[in-house]
């Protein structure tokens, strides 16, 4: 990953990783996003419960990211920035996005 042409590289301080607690996924949806993630940040592996912004030095502009090339995974429901802000952990995301109900259907009015 490039940020102002240098290579950046996920700083683990403080997550569970750089404790030697790596938490590896335990579902099919945890492994698809962590190894988009992984690949994105540059790194081998991230821990499912590593703050994305916090303990793995994500912005705004590398997660947005991660949603465009979630999207175009027909294996993994689309992800927008908002439920990334609000599950802001892989293991986290994993179950926002598993859990939503695929017959709903959602009415946006604009007024």
């Amino acid at each position: 990953m490039e940020k102002s042409g240098k290579a950046m590289i996920a700083d683990l301080t403080g997550s569970s990783a750089a404790d030697g607690r790596y938490a590896a996924p335990t579902t099919t949806t945890e492994q698809l996003l962590n190894e988009v993630l992984a690949d994105i940040l540059g790194v081998e592996q991230v821990s499912v419960d590593s703050h994305f912004f916090d303990d793995l030095g994500a912005d705004s502009m590398v997660m947005a990211r991660f949603c465009a090339r979630i999207r175009k995974r027909a294996n993994l429901p689309p992800v927008s920035m908002k439920e990334v802000y609000k599950h802001p952990t892989v293991s986290g995301l994993a179950t926002a996005i598993t859990d939503v109900d695929p017959t709903t259907t959602y009415l946006c009015i604009l007024s």
